[in-house]
């Protein structure tokens, strides 16, 4: 699936947001997330991770991420 372009820049000011309160590069988590899910926050894989960073469900709620 090709990402909602619209959507993309959203997303990276969110990204800029959380990971400047985090001390986390934001390059790192934009990297992380075009290879992970190419900026689908619906994509899930074949092993059942799902969104922008890929998280395995149980990942995802033990963190509560979501």
């Amino acid at each position: 699936m090709v990402p909602d372009e619209g959507r993309e820049p959203g997303v990276r000011a969110l990204i800029r947001e959380i990971a400047g309160a985090q001390d986390v590069d934001p390059r790192l988590v934009e990297a992380m997330v075009r290879v992970e899910s190419n900026y689908d926050p619906y994509a899930v894989s074949h092993r059942g991770a799902m969104g922008l960073m890929q998280l395995m469900p149980a990942t995802a709620r033990r963190f509560q991420v979501g």
